[in-house]
């Protein structure tokens, strides 16, 4: 069977000749138009951008049951590794397919189960020897396309062999060109800088074929750089629940680019925000918000069955649009609960009483004057109060300090406490209210078993029936432990929490307790690192560069953005993966 790569170590190629966005190539082999359906002259690139994704195989998603006579059934992540070369799973479709003959196999009906794994798909769960039966004899069909597959990955790719083509010193002074390349990337993609000054600081002895300084060239190196990125942010989230934090802004050259970043908690305890992407959007609509995020869940191996939480900021002119998404997400997977930037909702509450009480802008404007100008007339609280344009045998016989304090300050609360109430919906509240209760400190004080076990009950798919009632007992335990432990003293804020019990190995003893402690952790609040994502946007992609390509911008990003992340990667990583997409396009 031939060694395909990791479906993560690289990214389909774009070619403008043909206007084709080999990067948008569905990843779900569910959702694939037939091979055929593409234009001759770009085939063979779509050929070449699948084989370096490599099959889709979300192995951490949620599979479907299907009903069996009186059993339930459904496709097991296991096969992946009996099979791990060209077995694919759609989550669109619950249905399994071969990506060995979906590229390379003619279009022969239903003849040797022609159209079972290449279009329609295989989800008879019960009868597994069919994929043995699909693989078949030595001369099979599936066999034969995999030797199309096969001749093309005959290359070796570890960078190694690349070395061992030439002699001791070019290998020698090849290497230190490429690691100086990078670490020059290193510095422009940290610093946000344009790579026209590469050249600057170019060997210039190097030999006039091998000087690395190509457009192309630096593309690649970036794109291993990116690729390296994002894999090691997916590898640290493994199978842990995440939510989502999603906005929308628009570049320099005004395309409607759409932001994804996940928190999740990491092995540690600690909350953790990437960002793992940048996604232009053709559309607004609510349909291409989400088909865009299953791309993009999809590419990087994440099941939105993991999905705990979506976040936006509130404030956005695509409040409905994304009102929409949260809809359709919702549908798909009823415990990603939405919750808007909590930073944007107080905006918005002082935004809507601003326009709903005159007399609070000219509050306003007169504290501002009051900060900002000197020698103005502060008014004594205690004299009558004198509005400005009316006559003052008409007024009413009000002191200052009942104006401002009754009329005003009390009017405003209410208005302000009105559109909280609009904001805040009950499900929010009393989700928040609940998980408030793991909040350690002062002792423990505000633990609450009850609200604790109602808090597990918003989540069926993490607990059980049987798990809700085991809570409970954990609970009673926990509680105890945890006030009587001088480990768990002075602790603030459920982060804390989670990191100390990491730390004594108490989420091994109480795992129902930290599944809560992770689910609240993971729930989003706030969108400040997005919010961070698009003023760095604006910094990489700025007027000078504003042609910058969609899928060059998103690798420059997601490498400025994540530093902590790109600087843990060694340039040895970083070399093979340029290696590997370099030894693909010459084998293509």
């Amino acid at each position: 069977m031939p060694q395909f790569p990791e479906r993560d170590e690289s990214g389909p190629e774009k070619r403008n000749k043909f206007d084709l966005e080999l990067s948008e190539l569905p990843s779900d082999p569910g959702q694939r138009p037939l091979i055929s359906s593409y234009n001759p002259n770009v085939r063979d690139e779509v050929h070449r951008a699948y084989l370096q994704m490599g099959p889709c195989q979300p192995r951490f998603h949620n599979f479907c049951k299907s009903k069996f006579g009186q059993q339930q059934r459904r496709f097991n992540p296991t096969w992946f590794n009996k099979y791990e070369n060209w077995l694919e799973y759609s989550i669109s479709k619950n249905a399994a397919y071969c990506l060995c003959c979906y590229l390379f196999r003619p279009e022969i009906g239903e003849q040797a189960s022609g159209e079972i794994f290449t279009k329609n798909g295989f989800s008879n769960w019960k009868k597994l020897e069919r994929l043995e039966e699909h693989v078949g004899s030595p001369n099979s069909a599936h066999n034969k396309v995999v030797g199309y597959c096969e001749d093309l990955m005959k290359q070796e790719q570890h960078v190694q062999t690349f070395f061992n083509k030439h002699s001791y010193q070019d290998r020698k002074y090849y290497r230190i060109r490429l690691f100086a390349s990078i670490d020059v990337v290193r510095l422009l993609l940290e610093q946000g800088l344009a790579f026209r000054d590469i050249k600057k600081v170019t060997v210039k002895n190097a030999p006039g074929n091998n000087m690395l300084i190509a457009p192309s060239i630096q593309k690649d190196i970036v794109r291993a750089c990116s690729i390296e990125t994002t894999n090691a942010i997916i590898r640290d989230v493994g199978d842990a629940l995440f939510s989502v934090l999603i906005d929308e802004s628009r570049d320099a050259s005004m395309k409607e680019q759409m932001a994804v970043v996940l928190q999740y908690v990491d092995k540690n305890g600690s909350v953790i925000e990437c960002f793992i992407g940048l996604k232009h959007v053709t559309s607004t609509t609510a349909i291409s918000l989400k088909e865009a995020l299953d791309q993009l869940f999809s590419k990087h191996g994440l099941s939105i069955s993991r999905l705990r939480g979506q976040g936006y900021d509130g404030a956005s002119n695509m409040q409905g649009e994304f009102n929409g998404l949260r809809t359709l997400i919702m549908n798909e997977n009823e415990c990603a609960y939405y919750i808007h930037c909590f930073a944007h909702q107080l905006q918005l509450v002082i935004v809507a009483v601003a326009k709903k009480h005159d007399q609070v802008n000219s509050f306003l404007n007169v504290a501002a004057n009051v900060v900002n100008v000197h020698d103005i007339d502060v008014p004594n609280m205690n004299d009558i109060f004198l509005p400005w344009g009316r006559s003052r045998r008409k007024a009413r016989k009000i002191s200052n300090m009942h104006y401002f304090q009754v009329e005003l300050f009390f009017a405003v609360l209410d208005l302000q406490l009105q559109e909280l109430n609009n904001r805040f919906n009950e499900v929010n509240m009393e989700l928040l209210l609940c998980l408030a209760c793991l909040c350690p400190n002062d002792a423990f004080a505000a633990f609450d078993k009850d609200k604790l076990v109602r808090l597990a009950q918003f989540y069926p798919k993490d607990f059980s029936p049987i798990e809700l009632m085991a809570l409970k007992t954990q609970l009673q335990i926990y509680i105890m432990d945890m006030r009587s432990s001088t480990e768990f003293a002075g602790l603030k804020g459920i982060s804390d929490l989670a990191k100390r019990m990491v730390e004594t190995k108490k989420d091994k003893v109480y795992p129902l307790v930290y599944l809560s402690v992770t689910l609240a952790l993971v729930l989003p609040v706030f969108t400040a690192t997005v919010e961070r994502t698009f003023s760095a946007m604006k910094f990489v992609k700025n007027e000078l560069r504003n042609r910058m390509g969609d899928e060059w911008m998103n690798d420059n990003l997601i490498v400025y953005v994540e530093k902590d992340v790109f600087n843990s990667i060694d340039n040895e990583s970083i070399a093979q993966c340029f290696h590997n997409m370099k030894s693909r396009r010459e084998q293509l």
